[in-house]
C-alpha cells in the first residue's frame, strides 16, 4: 500500500533520527569510553544519544502506530510483500517488546543480555528496511507497466 508523501518524510525522519542516535549511542559506548580512575564510564555525548534514541522511540510508537493502520493491514490483505514486511514486522515488534526490559530488568545480567539482543538487532534491522523499501518500489513499477500492458 502507498504511504503519503508527508508521512514518508515524517516515518523516514524519524527512523533516521531513531538509528543513527542509536548507532552513535553503541559506538561511543562499545569504542570510546574514558577511565577516570573508577573504571570505564561513558561520555555525555554517549549519554546525550541514549536520551534522543528514547525520546525519538517514544515518538515512534504514535508513527508506527499509524503506519501499521494505514499500511501494514491493507498490504496484508492484499497479501503482498509478506516475506520482507512479515520481517520487519517482527523486528520492530521485537525491538518495541524488549524497551521495558531495559528500564525494568531486574538485574544487570538480564539487562545487559536484552541491551545486547536490542542493540543488534537495530542494527540489523536496517538490511531487511532497505530492502523492502527498494524491493517494493522496483516492483511497484513493473506491477504498473504489466498492468498497463494487459489494458
Amino acid at each position: 500500500m502507498k504511504i503519503s508523501r508527508r508521512f514518508q518524510i515524517v516515518l523516514y525522519v524519524t527512523l533516521g533520527i531513531l538509528y543513527f542516535a542509536g548507532l552513535s549511542n553503541w559506538v561511543l559506548h562499545t569504542w570510546f569510553q574514558v577511565d577516570r580512575g573508577f573504571g570505564p564510564e561513558p561520555r555525555w555525548q554517549d549519554l546525550w544519544a541514549l536520551r534522543v534514541h528514547a525520546i525519538i522511540g517514544l515518538w515512534f510508537l504514535p508513527v508506527f502506530g499509524y503506519l501499521y493502520h494505514s499500511h501494514v493491514l491493507p498490504a496484508l490483505r492484499r497479501r503482498r510483500r509478506l516475506k520482507s514486511g512479515y520481517t520487519l514486522l517482527i523486528c520492530l515488534g521485537l525491538l518495541i517488546a524488549t524497551v521495558p526490559f531495559l528500564y525494568y530488568a531486574n538485574s544487570d545480567k538480564q539487562r545487559n543480555s536484552v541491551a545486547w539482543f536490542h542493540t543488534y538487532l537495530g542494527l540489523i534491522a536496517i538490511g531487511p528496511f532497505l530492502a523492502h523499501l527498494f524491493l517494493v518500489k522496483k516492483k511497484s513499477r513493473a506491477g504498473a507497466r504489466t498492468q498497463a500492458l494487459r489494458k
